[in-house]
């Protein structure tokens, strides 16, 4: 007995001392270039599986068992590193890159071609195997979690929604396509309203050769302010290989929305724990579900009729439908030889249709894109470069706040009423003021999505751009040459917008201050002109 008990002292002071052992090491990890934080870095305790991630400043805190422990810390595109704990208790970690990445050759600004390891800032490049493994309908969807210091959030606004890129928690870098300056690669919807998109939609990720992310301001700073956060560099495929090469692409998609909300089903529509009683008082409090208890019974609601007093379930996948992304890519291809100054061509087609979340929700998108190189004598090449994206947007959602974003609906609308209830146009409409049948007494800001429909309501954009770059090139030897460039874009957008009238409030003269609705038609169009010349030397001496 005495040494049963001898024994459990020992394992109780054993288990104590541990517990005491154990402490906190917190630190921040940031890129040896430029002392920026990586954020997402794993931080692992080896032989173990506890870890953690660092934040968007790069900081982490770890539980280590004893001084002993070894921390490990690894990112994608970074040498990864091992550091002994000892009695350090903040532990700063500057990470180099890879030996790997340092080896590459990237194309800087200008479409000059580096070795990773002999520019002054952060280069990434990107593979283009991951744009056809993807086949994502942007191609900036593809760059998801492939470079360090991007963060990529996948468009929630509808169909060829714009995608939010953000670089080193910065902002958005610039977008250049063979050398033109496009505006920001991020963008589109930030707010309330309608996402139409940005210029990453124009891009077909099948024509693209190589995607190069410039890191930093210094990476772009031959692009002015514009590149001040950054850029990202795309070149479009120009033919390669020797002969006659014909492609075909075909990719289907499908998105299916996920329903996380936890809605309560003791209590149905009402507030201050009363049952509405009436037409009037079951249209006033639509929005609360904080009535009686459910018991099954009969109640008024809105359209007169009686329906059980009973939890009808979360109406997300009722609303909503299956998400279809179709696209197509058809390209010709040829070439003399596979050196940079040789006869060469590529032209290709795709089309795209993306059938939104949203029922009438839909994006069209049709894309030519051409590439040759001409030696024109021995020693001079021209090369043109066109890209022609013609983008129909068909009732993008109202995404953010109040108003006709069907979401807002969805999950306020007390869950005592069926989703059919609003389905009707006689439901839908008020048989009085032929307008809108107003369900809510919170200031008419649940407002029926179906309604807007019904009443033909419409949001059309056309839109057409054309990208075209020439490049003229003579090289006096193999060292010395002279380069000029010229850039066009132009875009034109054309857009119709049928908004009914009545919309969340029961008098037609007071609808948005609009008797019958309104309807609008409006045109932009632009131009971007950039030029340059270059002359160029690489000998080493």
């Amino acid at each position: 007995m005495r040494k049963l008990t001898t024994l459990l002292v020992l394992l109780f002071l054993t288990g104590l001392q541990a517990v005491f052992a154990q402490r906190n090491v917190t630190g921040v990890v940031t890129d040896a270039s430029d002392n920026t934080p990586l954020p997402g870095v794993s931080v692992v305790i080896t032989g173990t599986t506890s870890g953690m991630t660092t934040d968007v400043d790069g900081k982490y805190s770890i539980t280590v068992p004893n001084d002993q422990a070894v921390l490990r810390f690894s990112f994608i595109g970074y040498a990864p590193q091992e550091i002994t704990v000892g009695s350090q208790s903040t532990i700063n970690i500057k990470m180099e890159l890879s030996a790997e990445m340092m080896d590459e050759v990237v194309v800087t600004a200008l479409g000059i071609s580096r070795e990773a390891k002999s520019v002054g800032y952060s280069v990434s490049n990107i593979d283009n195997t991951v744009l056809e493994e993807s086949k994502a309908l942007s191609a900036a969807q593809s760059l998801e979690g492939r470079v360090a210091g991007l963060n990529i959030n996948v468009p929630t606004s509808g169909a060829g929604g714009s995608v939010a890129i953000e670089l080193r928690q910065a902002g958005n870098p610039l977008l250049v396509v063979n050398g033109l300056p496009m505006g920001t690669a991020g963008g589109g919807n930030t707010g309330i309203g309608r996402d139409r998109g940005n210029d990453f939609n124009r891009i077909n990720p099948d024509d693209i050769e190589t995607m190069t992310v410039l890191k930093g301001a210094t990476a772009a700073a031959l692009y002015g302010s514009r590149a001040s956060n950054g850029a990202i560099l795309i070149t479009t495929k120009s033919g390669a290989g020797q002969g006659i090469g014909l492609e075909y692409t075909s990719n289907f998609q499908a998105q299916e929305i996920l329903d996380y909300f936890e809605f309560q089903d003791l209590f149905g529509q009402g507030s201050g724990g009363r049952k509405p009683t009436t037409v009037r008082t079951s249209t006033g409090n639509a929005q609360f579900m904080w009535g009686a208890p459910y018991d099954g019974q009969p109640y008024p609601i809105f359209d007169g009729t009686e329906i059980p007093y009973s939890y009808v379930g979360p109406r997300i996948t009722d609303y909503y439908r299956l998400g279809q992304t179709f696209t197509n890519t058809v390209a010709f291809s040829g070439s003399t030889g596979g050196s940079a100054s040789s006869n060469r061509f590529r032209v290709s087609y795709s089309n795209a249709k993306d059938k939104g979340l949203e029922p009438d929700n839909e994006y069209q998108r049709h894309i030519v894109n051409l590439n040759f190189n001409h030696e024109i004598l021995p020693k001079l090449v021209f090369s043109l470069s066109t890209n022609y994206a013609k983008e129909n947007r068909i009732n993008p959602p109202e995404t953010g706040g109040q108003g006709r974003n069907s979401m807002n609906f969805l999950t306020r609308m007390s869950l005592s009423i069926p989703l059919e209830k609003f389905q009707s146009k006689e439901n839908a409409f008020d048989p009085v003021t032929g307008t809108e049948r107003v369900t809510s007494g919170f200031q008419g800001t649940l407002l029926n999505p179906y309604y807007a429909k019904l009443a033909g309501y419409s949001d059309i954009r056309d839109s057409e751009n054309l990208m075209a770059t020439g490049t003229l090139r003579y090289d006096f030897t193999d060292w010395l040459y002279i380069q000029g460039r010229y850039n066009y874009a132009s875009s034109s957008d054309a857009s119709e917008t049928k908004d009914p009238g009545g919309i969340g409030t029961s008098n037609p003269l007071t609808s948005d201050g609009y008797y019958k609705g309104s309807y609008n038609r409006g045109s932009t169009w632009s131009k971007n002109i950039n030029s340059e010349f270059l002359l160029g030397l690489d000998k080493k001496f």
